[in-house]
């Protein structure tokens, strides 16, 4: 998956930063990226600019793009957020306007935002909606590590602050090549089971998986391929790390767009 991937509605088009050599898919291509040579920022913190380009009113649909804009320094351009926020807890002071997968448009739209920012085509609806009404709508689909990173950028230049950004992801990949160096102590590699929701149980979202490997974990049940919609059996047994896993319960693999 590519910038090219993402879905981008009602909002002036603007250039894509280069990509890092030897970026692909997988913790393999996650692990170059990473390793990569670079300047790494080893002080964290927001990064501030005087620019003050860009959406002066933004809701944020979900709460990465939210936690990312505080760290980015430009959470003064926030006027609303998702009630699953959570970081920084000084986020959920502002109007909570939406759940994951439903939204009020209507308090949307009595906030006067010059841009919402969404994720992937669960919440297609709810651009679908805003975009009638007339609101410009940035839809964002990372699934990887490196695209991750790629929305932060992203992100950073659409608020005008593309140096922070480059500083941010720069320490981001730094913590993660401390990481990748610590782990690769470990004298073996358990196998790890991560359950994102329970019913129906889903797991595999690939920047899990990827962040479970740089740890030196194996991710996902054996036997359950990468990249597909599949049900298996899961039992306790299949992994000697697991979040909430259960009995006699199926198991759905979250597609994985290439």
């Amino acid at each position: 998956m590519t910038l090219a991937n993402q879905a981008v509605l009602r909002i002036p088009a603007f250039s894509k930063g280069a990509r890092p050599a030897g970026h692909g898919t997988g913790p393999g291509a996650a692990l170059r990226a990473i390793m990569q040579e670079g300047a790494f920022d080893s002080v964290g913190g927001a990064v501030k600019t005087n620019d003050t380009r860009g959406p002066e009113r933004i809701v944020c649909l979900t709460e990465e793009t939210t936690e990312t804009l505080y760290l980015l320094g430009e959470e003064r351009r926030i006027v609303g957020v998702s009630g699953f926020t959570c970081r920084p807890k000084e986020a959920r002071l502002k109007p909570k306007v939406s759940a994951f997968t439903s939204a009020k448009i209507d308090k949307i739209v009595e906030l006067r935002p010059d841009l919402v920012i969404g994720f992937s085509d669960l919440q297609a609806k709810i651009a679908h909606d805003l975009i009638q009404a007339g609101v410009n709508v940035l839809v964002f689909n990372q699934r990887s590590v490196e695209e991750i990173f790629e929305m932060m950028l992203m992100l950073a230049r659409v608020v005008g602050a593309e140096t922070a950004g480059l500083v941010l992801v720069g320490r981001l990949r730094g913590e993660l090549a401390r990481i990748v160096k610590s782990a690769s102590r470990f004298p073996r590699r358990p196998q790890v089971f991560f359950e994102e929701w329970n019913e129906p149980l889903i797991s595999g979202i690939r920047w899990v998986d990827e962040l479970i490997e740089l740890g030196r974990g194996t991710a996902g049940v054996s036997g359950t391929p990468r990249g597909t919609f599949r049900q298996e059996s899961h039992r306790r047994s299949g992994s000697s790390s697991h979040s909430q896993s259960r009995n006699d319960h199926r198991l759905m693999v979250r597609p994985q767009s290439e």
